[in-house]
């Protein structure tokens, strides 16, 4: 399982996660969820951390995050954050009405 994640996560995403969001996490692959472990830094003044964890693309990447809703923000990449955004304009859209 280690040797298949490795080859199919291409590049790395920086988070902000709340604890809750650290903790979902955990739900993702095992690799995702040590990478998260490993490289959450000390809580700022609201709780939150910064982690980095292991990516397949932008794209996978993006359905992935929106697991996480409100309890993560993606720093980076960009291509990562717009990709969320136009999935976040869209949902708005679908329920624009309510």
């Amino acid at each position: 399982t280690k040797r298949f994640e490795t080859s199919v996560y291409r590049t790395k995403a920086r988070l902000r996660v709340s604890p809750l969001g650290l903790r979902r996490l955990q739900s993702f692959s095992p690799m995702v969820a040590e990478s998260a472990t490993r490289s959450a830094t000390a809580p700022d003044a609201d709780g939150w951390m910064q982690v980095t964890i292991p990516i397949e693309s932008a794209e996978d990447a993006a359905r992935e995050m929106l697991r996480l809703g409100t309890e993560a923000e993606v720093l980076a990449p960009a291509e990562l954050r717009a990709r969320l955004k136009s999935a976040v304009d869209r949902l708005a859209m679908l329920y624009a009405d309510v």
